[in-house]
């Protein structure tokens, strides 16, 4: 570990392996991105990343809640009071990355935990964040119903996990280098069809 390393705060050497662990996932898959890796990358002892995370699976949890701590910023970017017009924002927002690739470093990570080998235990966490995404969604959805801008049969979870399929759709298509997806304004055709604007939203009631 090198001398500036070493006087750097707890913190700030966190947020370096997590970043750098990142990439690594990125370009090489979870399998590739070793601790020897790691270590090199950010100038550090295997032993430091193993006393800052504990283990490997730490520090692939700790990228895995930096993935999902990108969606949550852009949902608290969103400036828009109508919680319909605020989902449609965040739709924007998505799909504005995709087209500035913005976010095409944390696109293949995403994929790259939720098909890791069932022994890492990887898969469990991504389904626990997945799942407070849909949350996310739900409660503004939900709060558009108090407010009486969205109607009361409207299934919250049906809206999220629609709104879910796009923006993985989005995902996808930038990961298979399938632009057109995007730049031909699929997605948004999509995002139309989910939150229809000036209508009201359609029942999409669970069976």
């Amino acid at each position: 570990m090198t001398r500036t390393t070493k006087r750097m705060p707890a913190s700030e050497r966190r947020k370096m392996i997590v970043e750098a662990t990142l990439r690594l996932v990125a370009d090489e898959g979870i399998q590739g991105a070793t601790t020897a890796k790691i270590a090199a990358a950010v100038k550090m002892s295997e032993g430091t990343l193993y006393r800052v995370f504990g283990s490997k699976r730490g520090i692939l949890i700790a990228v895995l809640d930096a993935v999902h701590d990108h969606f949550f910023e852009m949902v608290a970017s969103c400036r828009q009071e109508d919680p319909i017009e605020r989902l449609r924002e965040l739709g924007a927002i998505h799909t504005g990355n995709m087209v500035s690739a913005k976010i095409d470093h944390f696109i293949s990570p995403l994929f790259e935990f939720m098909s890791a080998p069932v022994g890492l235990g990887l898969r469990d966490a991504v389904a626990e964040r997945q799942a407070r995404v849909l949350d996310t969604l739900a409660e503004i959805v939900d709060e558009g119903k108090a407010a009486g801008s969205i109607p009361a049969g409207v299934d919250p979870y049906q809206v999220a996990w629609m709104l879910v399929s796009v923006f993985w759709a989005e995902d996808l298509s930038t990961l298979m280098g399938l632009p057109g997806f995007v730049l031909e304004g699929r997605s948004t055709k999509m995002i139309d069809a989910v939150l229809p604007p000036g209508r009201p939203l359609p029942a999409l009631s669970s069976p």
